[in-house]
């Protein structure tokens, strides 16, 4: 008779070693030259289907295929605004989501799913199910620093990286006739009447909460902040006299051109578009230096091969010269990067938010 493989769970062949009393506890994989009963028969059927259902399960949990990977994409692609509609960063969004589409060939689905300043909106998409069909737009550092001190289902590192799209510094905005002409003066009334101030920003743990702190640390004056769930809202607050002045990426100033003014950026030079606005630097306080980053990412989990494609893609936006044309027209700075310059920027700016960790844990002790 010849060798026949065998995965036997009853009657356990002399040759494999096996101590009578063990036999009911492990299995033995073995080729032997013996009679297979009809009950070993059974039960290597039984546990061939267990692991093909294990393997099936496998590719269920993995969210793709090998026919799926070699087809993708095959539907429209979801891409997920946790800031809302009307934001600030949903104008990046609307911007960059023509080229989304071309660079995948399918249509592009918004969701906007706002809240404690994007955590709803990642809490929510990262449990969507990891098979390259949805994207979601983050910046820097809320990815740090909301997971550290927020009720976030996610962690650094639970995002992949799929593209670096701008970075741009806060800027400190107030309206237009607003008392406060510069930002000289702006801090000699804060400085007179500690605490009456009112700062908007979007939610806590924001790049927007970053430069509010760092303000606070290197002036050593008080300020009263109001976080809202957007740009857009905080905009409108100091519009309508709700407030006195909010932190914003400092490029949005564009889009209230005439209503809003610029007192001074947290950058560590000005900027191009900003010729007069003065860097915190420059009055006084290099240490007020901020720059939001915004990011584009997909799920850990995503097979490997639709993710380096999702990767290629991007790369392709990245390098599109109309798509640096545009970025450049609006005000914005060109594309920073594809997923390797965005990951880089990760770990470079995880380590400067160090600085201002200490600082948010003494507001949470306070609370």
């Amino acid at each position: 008779m010849p060798l026949m493989p065998c995965l036997t769970l009853w009657n356990w062949p002399k040759n494999c070693g096996t101590k009578p009393d063990d036999r009911r506890r492990r299995v033995c994989v073995c080729a032997c030259r013996r009679y297979v009963s009809s009950i070993e028969k059974e039960q290597c059927m039984k546990t061939r289907a267990w692991l093909a259902c294990l393997a099936l399960g496998v590719l269920c949990l993995t969210g793709s295929s090998p026919a799926e990977a070699r087809e993708y994409p095959s539907k429209p692609i979801t891409l997920v605004n946790p800031f809302g509609a009307g934001s600030s960063a949903d104008i990046v969004v609307r911007l960059v989501e023509p080229f989304i589409k071309k660079a995948f060939g399918v249509n592009v689905i918004m969701s906007y799913k706002e809240g404690a300043g994007a955590v709803v909106g990642v809490n929510e998409f990262v449990t969507m199910r990891p098979d390259g069909y949805s994207i979601l737009y983050y910046n820097y550092p809320h990815y740090q620093l909301q997971p550290r001190f927020g009720k976030t289902l996610f962690r650094p590192g639970d995002l992949e990286p799929l593209m670096w799209v701008n970075a741009a510094p806060e800027g400190l905005l107030v309206r237009s006739d607003s008392p406060f002409k510069t930002i000289q003066e702006f801090l000699d009334y804060a400085r007179e009447n500690p605490g009456r101030l009112t700062i908007g920003n979007t939610g806590t743990f924001s790049s927007n909460h970053v430069t509010y702190a760092l303000l606070e640390k290197e002036t050593g004056l008080k300020f009263t902040r109001v976080p809202f769930t957007n740009g857009s809202k905080s905009m409108t607050a100091v519009l309508a006299g709700e407030i006195d002045a909010a932190f914003i990426s400092a490029e949005m100033i564009g889009f209230y051109e005439g209503k809003m003014r610029v007192l001074a950026v947290a950058g560590e030079g000005r900027m191009s578009i900003l010729p007069d606005v003065p860097t915190f630097g420059e009055v006084g306080y290099p240490g007020i230096v901020n720059v939001l980053c915004t990011n584009f990412f997909t799920q850990k989990g995503v097979p490997p091969e639709i993710l380096e494609d999702m990767r290629v893609r991007f790369s392709s936006i990245v390098n599109d010269p109309e798509f640096r044309a545009l970025m450049r027209g609006k005000g914005y700075s060109a594309p920073m990067g594809d997923w390797k310059a965005q990951k880089a920027n990760e770990e470079a700016i995880a380590g400067r938010i160090e600085s201002v960790v200490p600082l948010f844990e003494a507001e949470r002790k306070n609370k």
